[in-house]
């Protein structure tokens, strides 16, 4: 009860005001569950993200590795009749793959808008190719080929020296391998096909054919003088036979 000269409080503003506060905290509520809720489906869309780059990387390294071993694979099939050209296909065969793969960086880094990384890679691959044709134009100047070629990229002391003078090096050594490669077959050579005579044996006597066993004198003593296993010729048994006309006509 309100004491006399007060007046009664008003009802209907304090229903007014819890209202008001009951609204203030669903709002807040509700401000709340949509604020976690996009945190929600932000952290869901990252994972999902990561995880499709994470499996196509995979996918691209597992293919890669397949796409090489089957390239290891024909090329271990495939049997060059000449060195020269095996070491030129190795040689092609190593730098397309890198330039390839300089390329493909370069395209990735262009898709994601690097295009510092791409004018690296780029820059990159124009060397390998810049490269690749010098070696051909050295491989065709020297008279050894793809040789002094293996040994002209073998030249780990390069770095410090004229391009000339490492060149020069590597003619000499593939000279040197060249030559000793063919003084080695040159020796194989020889000696399959030097085939010694047997050494003299004076107890060995040459068999004759079985007409001469019925023959006159001159022709036993020529095949007595066949000692030796050398084969008596009719001229030599001619000669013998008329020495003996000669002297048993001086007999009589």
């Amino acid at each position: 009860m309100p004491l006399p000269g007060q007046n009664a409080p008003d009802l209907r503003e304090e229903g007014s005001s819890n209202t008001g506060s009951d609204g203030f905290h669903s709002l807040v509520q509700q401000a709340v569950a949509d604020s976690m809720a996009s945190v929600t489906m932000q952290i869901s869309s990252l994972i999902d993200t990561r995880f499709d780059n994470f499996k196509k990387q995979f996918t691209e390294e597992n293919s890669s590795s397949v796409e090489a071993a089957v390239k290891r694979a024909k090329r271990a099939r495939f049997v060059f009749q000449s060195k020269g050209n095996e070491q030129q296909f190795e040689h092609a065969e190593s730098h397309a793959e890198s330039v390839l793969d300089k390329l493909e960086s370069a395209k990735g880094a262009l898709d994601v808008n690097a295009t510092s990384k791409a004018k690296t890679a780029s820059e990159e691959g124009i060397a390998l190719v810049t490269k690749r044709m010098m070696v051909i134009k050295i491989a065709d100047k020297s008279q050894y080929s793809w040789a002094t070629v293996q040994e002209y990229l073998s030249d780990k002391l390069a770095s410090d020296s004229e391009d000339e003078k490492r060149l020069f090096r590597s003619e000499r050594r593939a000279e040197k391998k060249v030559n000793d490669s063919k003084k080695k077959c040159s020796q194989k050579y020889q000696h399959q096909r030097f085939q010694p005579y047997p050494p003299f044996n004076p107890n060995h006597r040459s068999s004759l054919p079985a007409s001469d066993a019925n023959s006159n004198t001159g022709s036993r003593f020529g095949r007595d003088l066949g000692v030796r296993g050398r084969q008596i010729g009719p001229c030599f048994k001619l000669s013998v036979n008329l020495l003996l006309l000669l002297f048993l006509n001086c007999l009589d």
